[in-house]
């Protein structure tokens, strides 16, 4: 039988203060923990990040689309799009990752008068395999963050988190996770931007660390 490692990936928000390593390799393999058979492997990584409860579609301002707009063609965006396109790739190509950074939080009236319930209903119905959480996942405090993790159907992972202080967010997310795919070990690691303290309006006693400190 041959010996298989875990090729790792990383996703989350990060900026130019970011560790350079976490950088570098935001959804890219660490080439030395590649599997070790010899079959050659591909896989198609779709990544969105900052969604920010924009289900709809969008006109050129990143405002309301009106009717007319879209009758035009003159919109973006929107779930609907996204879904087409995943479902297109799907079909097209084998071992599929769907992967998002965070910060579905935000944005539109749907974050506003459903909070976090609208952005897992609709995350779950593309069928992410995990997800980041992003430092806008924390405006309205650890509570609404727990209600939406614990609606989400995806791995939420991020290995620079410390939620010692707030178990209500505790067994809702993992440092990381293993995905199988094609059968191969895929692991993917969470990352939180490290001043989400200093910049999110909610409040709460999680920590955030600047270096991953455990997987």
């Amino acid at each position: 039988m041959e010996g298989k490692r875990t090729a790792w990936c990383f996703t989350g928000t990060y900026s130019k203060h970011t560790n350079f390593f976490i950088q570098i390799t935001i959804l890219f393999f660490i080439l030395v923990n590649l599997p070790l058979n010899d079959a050659a492997f591909s896989m198609t990584i779709l990544h969105t990040s900052d969604i920010h409860a924009r289900f709809q579609e969008a006109d050129k301002y990143a405002g309301t689309c009106s009717v007319e707009e879209s009758d035009n063609g003159e919109c973006y965006g929107g779930f609907a799009r996204l879904a087409s396109a995943i479902k297109d790739t799907r079909q097209a190509e084998n071992n599929v990752v769907l992967l998002d950074a965070g910060d579905v939080f935000q944005g539109t009236l749907w974050f506003t008068v459903y909070k976090g319930r609208a952005s897992s209903y609709f995350m779950n119905l593309l069928g992410y395999d995990a997800q980041a959480v992003g430092n806008h996942e924390f405006d309205i405090g650890p509570s609404a963050l727990a209600d939406y993790l614990r609606e989400l159907n995806a791995s939420a992972v991020s290995a620079n988190m410390d939620v010692s202080q707030e178990p209500v967010l505790e067994d809702h997310y993992t440092p990381s996770v293993v995905l199988t795919v094609g059968g191969e070990r895929i692991g993917v690691i969470g990352y939180v931007l490290p001043r989400t303290k200093k910049i999110s309006r909610g409040t709460g006693k999680y920590a955030i660390l600047y270096l991953i400190s455990r997987f």
